[in-house]
């Protein structure tokens, strides 16, 4: 039987080709998922280690909320620098502070970096506390000179010497670029863009007087971080959290992490819908392949194969086929995660320096993965070859014929009217759980036209392929029969059809009913002409109110508006909250009022 079955193999490999593709390619998509999330993790740990390497205590405020854009936490007083520089242990200590700066370029333009934010901080001048290497020129030493990071040199061409204007949240200022550095290893702190001075000028352009955002320490020679941290708490207020260099790595290494997670779980999700696809494309190949060996299986049962041979003998051809492209998709993954990677750096979100992660376990899930996947798909039609009589080998059995029982329409329909149900009533509630509600429907109604496909391929094949035998003759006609004599091979190549022409009309559906929404938003409730803000990310950083002031006095402009959005907390749940100015807002926005004034 086992020669049987490798001869088999060699004799069908062409067929079994779209088999292994289907497999290789799934598979593909998951080892480059996982190998760019190890990768990704990989090289930001080793770069959070690297630039905290020299940090043994981390002070900081307490947080006041947490929202969806971070946790929101207080300044600290710059006093406690003193305070925490006096600590038992502690051999230096310095504070920094951050916030909005953003470049301009020699066009005018304000230099944008994709998704990630522009900011900016102190320097650091003890060495072992900054994370900031110097690549070209200098540290920054009087309140007009600035460093800013080598992607944010390269991306807007800025060069030693150059005299550039920054974005505050206060009046934009000029200032000489005197030094460039990299972040670590990589050329910046995640693809944003960093801006820094020395410590005085920076706190009066992103702070408040006598306040700061952090305080960082390097402990003596023989004081471990643990006991560092408990010194510094005994001499700061008790609202202060005061963490250790492993700590505030640690921390660090998650909120990246957390941070690509919705990256990741996008192409976890193309992944499965692939492999889903995938198992209708092996289930239907092995079906083909079955029902055209039907006499050569049935003579095997007459000279004396048992059922479970037979059964072995197709599932050992769908362990072969799954464990060869398993291993081809595992090799063609890399290539897939430098591809995904290339994606990263175009959508302007750089990863640091850093080879590609291949751990053990991507094999061996990718291996399982697939070999399972092909085996469970080549499983039903096994076992309909494992039933053929011995005395089929007698008749010609060509092709699979059966349709569908009287159970699978009952059960075909039934699932159909509860998909019919749950769209209805999702329809009707709207909202998040109505949204819910629809896409359940979807997924039903998807199970009732796989479990009907047998029942209905013949009528529906024969009923489209009326016109063919008048348009295509003899080749039309055999096209229309080929079609409608074996509904279970019809249906299944239907389905794979089907989710991906379903995944293509959500893609498209989504993104016309989004686009659909905010014309809405724009056409009805949106009077202004044109909208002014920073380019900070995914959310505004904000900027001054002379901003408005200044665009107030242009002879072209009837009216300004100054906006102001952000999270705060009310009661024990975080709100999205805007400001505005009430004596103007009605002049750029529709605000409908439901009570009140």
């Amino acid at each position: 039987m086992w020669r049987v079955t490798i001869r088999g193999l060699l004799a069908k490999k062409l067929r079994l080709l779209t088999t292994a593709l289907s497999v290789m390619l799934g598979v593909a998509f998951m080892a480059g998922t996982l190998v760019l999330t190890d990768t990704m993790g990989k090289v930001f740990d080793d770069l959070f280690t690297d630039v905290n390497a020299g940090t043994d205590a981390y002070v900081r405020g307490e947080t006041v909320f947490e929202s969806d854009f971070g946790d929101v936490r207080s300044r600290i007083p710059a006093a406690l620098i003193t305070s925490v520089s006096d600590a038992e242990g502690v051999a230096v200590a310095e504070g920094s502070v951050q916030g909005y700066a953003q470049l301009v370029k020699a066009d005018g333009d304000a230099l944008s970096v994709g998704q990630a934010p522009s900011f900016g901080g102190s320097w650091g001048v003890v060495p072992e506390l900054n994370p900031f290497t110097i690549v070209e020129g200098g540290p920054p030493t009087s309140p007009d000179e600035i460093v800013i990071d080598k992607g944010s040199a390269e991306e807007g061409d800025f060069s030693i010497g150059q005299r550039v204007k920054v974005l505050l949240k206060g009046p934009t200022e000029e200032f000489t670029i005197v030094g460039i550095a990299k972040f670590g290893t990589a050329n910046s702190p995640g693809g944003a863009s960093f801006v820094a001075w020395e410590f005085d000028t920076a706190q009066r352009l992103l702070a408040e007087p006598g306040q700061i955002d952090s305080i960082s320490a390097v402990a003596e020679r023989g004081v471990s971080q643990e006991e560092l941290a408990e010194n510094i708490r005994a001499v700061v207020p008790p609202t202060i959290e005061v963490l250790t260099g492993q700590e505030i790595t640690e921390e660090n290494q998650s909120d990246i992490q957390q941070a690509l997670s919705f990256f990741n779980t996008f192409l976890l999700i193309f992944v499965l819908v692939s492999i889903f696809v995938g198992m209708f494309i092996i289930y239907n190949t092995f079906s083909i392949i079955v029902a055209q060996r039907g006499r050569e299986l049935a003579l095997l049962r007459a000279v004396g194969a048992s059922r479970r041979q037979v059964l072995m003998s197709v599932l050992a051809e769908g362990l072969a086929v799954g464990l060869i492209a398993s291993i081809a998709g595992i090799i063609l993954g890399v290539g897939v995660a430098i591809v995904l990677k290339a994606a990263l750096d175009g959508f302007g979100f750089e990863l640091p320096s850093g080879s590609l992660v291949l751990l053990p376990r991507t094999v061996i899930i990718c291996l399982i993965v697939g070999v399972v996947i092909t085996v469970a798909s080549a499983f039903f039609p096994a076992r309909r070859a494992a039933r053929i009589p011995p005395v089929a080998a007698m008749r010609e059995v060509a092709i699979d014929t059966s349709a569908g029982s009287a159970k699978r329409v009952v059960i075909g329909i039934l699932a159909l009217v509860l998909g019919g149900i749950l769209l209805a009533a999702g329809l009707a509630s709207g909202g998040g759980q109505g949204a819910i509600q629809v896409g359940m429907s979807a997924l039903v109604v998807f199970v009732a036209a796989t479990i009907l496909g047998p029942v209905i391929a013949r009528p529906v094949s024969r009923a489209l392929g009326a016109p063919l035998p008048k348009l295509r003759g003899m080749s039309g006609t055999l096209a229309k029969e080929n079609a409608a004599r074996s509904p279970r091979r019809t249906s299944s190549t239907a389905a794979a059809l089907m989710i991906g022409v379903g995944i293509v009309a959500f893609i498209l559906v989504l993104a016309a009913s989004i686009k659909q929404s905010i014309n809405e938003i724009t056409d009805n409730q949106l009077r202004a002409d044109y909208i002014v803000n920073s380019s900070g990310g995914f959310t505004s950083m904000g900027f001054s109110p002379d901003v408005a002031a200044a665009i107030a006095e242009l002879s072209e402009v009837q009216s300004v508006s100054g906006m102001r959005f952000g999270a705060m907390q009310v009661d024990e749940s975080t709100k999205f909250v805007f400001a505005i100015d009430p004596t103007t807002v009605e002049d750029v926005f529709e605000v409908p009022v439901e009570a009140g004034s």
